[in-house]
């Protein structure tokens, strides 16, 4: 009675600790996402604020007073480019790029903290429950304090976490189809997609 008790927790710790590191993987894809955008924001921002600042604004003036297209194009380019610094600068494009470079490589740690957890699972699948359910609780806590800390960004949305999702689905079908698991990791896999 007891080993089919023991059992049927070994199977559950296989679906928790997995699907903790699915949602780590997840949240280190969408760190790695914004990290992005917020780096396309700063460098356009740098970019506009050195073409059009100072020195390379006067020499622009002087270029462009010939016509009066090229007069408007340049106001209006430098409006932009003020503008764009201006908005950069209110919303923190810098600290926003270390906050989630940050978050990142916490996720990453964290995520390969959990693969580790579950190789050990599938080379011993009589593991020891008391010592996998040890690190899952220190790895969901750690889970939790990172998500508390990961904050609401203009940049996410719907689209963009569907397409992250299907991301990690991709690999993960990938790596089910060049990795052989046990019966019971392939079942985790499959439920929990569903």
């Amino acid at each position: 009675m007891s080993s089919e008790h023991d059992s049927e927790i070994r199977d559950r710790l296989w679906v928790e600790v997995w699907n903790l590191e699915y949602d780590t993987a997840y949240a280190h894809e969408a760190a790695k996402f914004m990290v992005r955008r917020w780096m396309k924001l700063d460098l356009l921002s740098r970019l506009l604020a050195t073409l059009f600042t100072s020195g390379s604004a006067i020499a622009g003036w002087a270029f462009w007073t010939t016509t009066g297209w090229g007069r408007t194009s340049w106001m209006f380019l430098a409006g932009a480019a003020a503008i764009v610094a201006i908005v950069d600068g209110v919303l923190g494009s810098r600290q926003q790029i270390k906050r989630y470079s940050e978050l990142s490589g916490s996720f990453v740690r964290l995520m390969h903290s959990l693969r580790g957890v579950l190789a050990d699972m599938r080379i011993d699948p009589i593991f020891e429950i008391q010592t996998v359910r040890a690190k899952h609780e220190e790895t969901r806590s750690r889970y939790a304090e990172l998500l508390e800390t990961y904050p609401e960004d203009l940049f996410s949305s719907d689209n963009n976490a569907i397409s992250l999702q299907n991301l990690i689905n991709q690999r993960r079908d990938n790596g089910n189809n060049q990795n052989s698991g046990s019966t019971t990791e392939s079942e985790t896999n499959t439920a929990a997609k569903a």
